[in-house]
């Protein structure tokens, strides 16, 4: 057989209760914390996204007569990574041509 409960000393309803509101107002200023953090960064991703869109444009601008790309990069300068929407585009693109150039040659 087991024993009664051995109960330490319970607080009383006024301690609890201000346990848990602070519990609750710590949720809320890390909950608004970590909101400010997510707007920052999404921002920045965004910048981010521009900012490449126009150095890749500057690169392509550059290296439309002025400059070999081969140039560019041994001065230190990196080759544009071609971002994920203008892969998928250009993934597109090629299937569209692909397709197309196929029905042309079925039609002759």
């Amino acid at each position: 057989m087991t024993g009664p409960i051995k109960f330490k000393e319970l607080p009383s309803t006024e301690a609890l209760e201000r346990a848990a509101e602070q519990m609750q107002e710590r949720r809320k200023e890390t909950a608004a914390a970590l909101l400010d953090a997510a707007h920052k960064l999404q921002t920045a991703q965004q910048e981010m996204e521009m900012r490449k869109a126009a150095y890749a444009s500057a690169w392509k601008e550059a290296t439309s007569g002025a400059w070999d790309s081969s140039e560019l990069t041994r001065q230190g300068f990196p080759k544009p990574i071609a971002s994920r929407t203008s892969n998928r585009r250009r993934k597109q693109t090629s299937t569209t041509h692909t397709t197309a150039d196929t029905t042309s040659d079925s039609d002759s």
